[in-house]
């Protein structure tokens, strides 16, 4: 084909703007392909199973960082002064790396003195940006199977410093509902300087005795649960007072790997009991080699922050004894004759943990969310009651369901007959009302039994996980798990005490906490106190049913 001079110029116009555009277009393509890389480079850069480390020299994390640097744990105490190459106040720290979770739940354990906050790759769990003194705190965290990003700012403002994250696979009490028989081993403890008081009869009916007219463990247990638990005592019985020679006072509260002081009492206890009398088979019903319920029992006034305050416990190196180990405990102090009511009550509730059971006092807030309604809780120090809701937590007593306005009985708790607690579901949310009616009858009536006669309603949340301090409120959760509605006061509801309605509108009111509900519930109509008590339930629908929460539907 021939060109003419035009037609040239015009090729060679067209060959240079393709030319040009070609140039263009594979220099975006190698600026895409760079900043991918480089994106995908600063990833990389975050390590899998450590932290990368960005130090800043001021409390706001404000860029640039003054260093960076590998930490393998987030676990520092500088007291007074700072990291190194950092003053001592007005500081803050962001770590990010890579970990590999399981699908199961886990304990997040955490302090800070100032400020901490932690996300799971998008998701904050723990939001406590505040000055503040350094304190235990705890929160469990549900995780499907993957490889997330663990991102930790902490920022420190004046004074101590400190920070530490740590956590584990939640390993709850067993939560199945316990066997009929439940064969328990007491361990009487006492030491060279402090001897036992009490008379071993008087102590084993306190344990064991069955007789309707003794206050005992055995008879708490197999009130509350309608006759699910029946605590009994193998061969060895009692057993003796084991003289331990050492010194009570020897023993402190070291709990570290490396020091344990229970550790280290429970291989003197193991040096001092003689097993061969003892067929320890009776009291491991599943098999596994360990000792299904220990009750450490102590000669001597406990002291708290020590081992010997009374708890329930688990040991991490296992001591063996005669093929058998001892893993969860009880620790309590000594019941010195059958009317040390007050040392039974610490036993009873330091048992319900070994069944599978929760506190329900606040470890954090000081604070009393269930009043004296549960041996659970901190105002339970002069009753033995146990609640509907720990009742129904373990599987002893099942509520009966209201979906619908109307009339209903409620019989009282301990009766043995149908309908002593009833459940309300709040629409469109996680949290439920538990109704109970609280007598003067069985465990209700042990001591100074239970201060008033009437029905008690429970603010339950349930989107809280239950497990060690869950009922802790701020700054772990926005609102307790599970809350007694009016818990200081004391005064049920009942005819007699000018409280016949629960509203919306009353204090404390019947709302959810995040007012999501398309409903308002009214439980009125509540009649006088007494074996048999009658309310109403009313829903009243006030709005459309969110469409943000669809799932909850």
């Amino acid at each position: 084909m021939l060109y003419n001079s035009c037609d040239r110029k015009k090729h060679s116009m067209i060959c240079v703007k393709r030319f040009l555009c070609g140039i263009v277009s594979v220099a975006l393509v190698f600026s895409f392909l760079s900043f991918r890389f480089v994106d995908a480079r600063e990833n990389e850069s975050i390590p899998h199973g450590q932290y990368l480390a960005h130090y800043f020299d001021n409390p706001k994390l404000q860029e640039p960082s003054c260093y960076e640097q590998i930490d393998h744990r987030i676990k520092f105490d500088w007291h007074s002064e700072g990291p190194h190459r950092l003053r001592e106040d007005g500081f803050s720290i962001r770590w990010q790396g890579y970990f590999d979770f399981k699908s199961c739940v886990y304990l997040f354990h955490f302090t800070s003195d100032d400020g901490i906050r932690v996300w799971i790759d998008d998701e904050i769990i723990i939001d406590y940006w505040s000055d503040h003194a350094a304190e235990d705190l705890y929160t469990l965290v549900d995780f499907e199977e993957d490889t997330c990003l663990v991102t930790c700012e902490y920022y420190e403002n004046d004074g101590l410093a400190e920070v530490m994250l740590e956590w584990d696979v939640y390993q709850s009490i067993k939560k199945e509902n316990p066997k009929t028989n439940i064969t328990v081993l007491p361990l009487l403890v006492e030491f060279s300087d402090v001897n036992h008081i009490g008379n071993l009869d008087e102590l084993e009916d306190s344990i064991f005795s069955s007789d309707a007219n003794d206050c005992s463990l055995q008879n708490f247990f197999s009130e509350t649960s309608e006759g699910a638990v029946n605590i009994t005592e193998g061969s060895y019985g009692i057993g003796q007072w084991m003289k331990i020679p050492y010194r009570k006072s020897s023993f402190h509260g070291r709990w570290s790997s490396e020091s344990n002081d229970m550790d280290e009492l429970i291989k003197r206890i193991y040096d001092t009991l003689d097993v061969s009398n003892i067929d320890l088979s009776e009291y491991d019903c599943d098999n596994d080699k360990i000792l299904d319920h220990v009750i450490i029992m102590c000669a001597g006034i406990p002291e708290s922050d020590s081992i010997f305050w009374y708890h329930w416990g688990y040991s991490d190196n296992y001591v063996s004894f005669d093929g058998y180990q001892i893993k969860n405990y009880i620790m309590v102090r000594e019941i010195s004759n059958k009317h040390d009511y007050e040392s039974l009550r610490i036993l009873c509730h330091e048992f319900y943990h070994s069944l599978g059971g929760e506190d329900l006092y606040s470890y954090i807030n000081r604070h009393d969310p269930i009043g004296p309604w549960d041996i659970m809780g901190t105002a339970a120090n002069w009753n033995f009651g146990l609640s509907g809701y720990s009742r129904y937590y373990l599987g002893w007593l099942e509520p009966t369901y209201i979906h619908s306005s109307g009339e209903y009985v409620i019989n009282a708790l301990g009766s043995k007959k149908e309908n002593q607690l009833f459940r309300i579901n709040i629409p469109c949310t996680d949290e439920y009302l538990l109704i109970e009616n609280r007598q003067k009858i069985t465990t209700d009536s042990w001591w100074y039994g239970i201060p008033e006669e009437g029905l008690v309603i429970y603010h339950i949340d349930d989107s809280i996980p239950t497990g060690f301090r869950f009922n802790d409120g701020l700054p772990a959760y926005r609102n307790f798990a599970v809350q007694v509605k009016n818990p200081c006061s004391y005064t049920t509801y009942c005819k007699e005490n000018s409280r016949i309605r629960f509203t919306p509108y009353t204090s404390p009111s019947s709302k959810d906490y995040h007012d999501y509900s398309p409903f308002e519930i009214y439980i009125t109509d509540i009649s006088e106190s007494g074996m048999k008590m009658s309310f109403s339930v009313e829903f009243r629908k006030i709005r459309p049913f969110p469409s943000f929460q669809p799932q909850t539907l």
